[in-house]
């Protein structure tokens, strides 16, 4: 990951960084598995 992707996702909803960067997404929520 870029530190670019963790400035965006301060600006950006949950849903729009789901998109643009899926793993940020799932490093955010212990719920769900991460793709290893």
């Amino acid at each position: 990951m870029t530190t670019t992707g963790t400035k965006d996702a301060a600006g950006m909803t949950r849903s729009e960084v789901e998109q643009l960067t899926p793993e940020l997404s799932n490093a955010a929520k212990p719920t769900t598995p991460l793709q290893s």
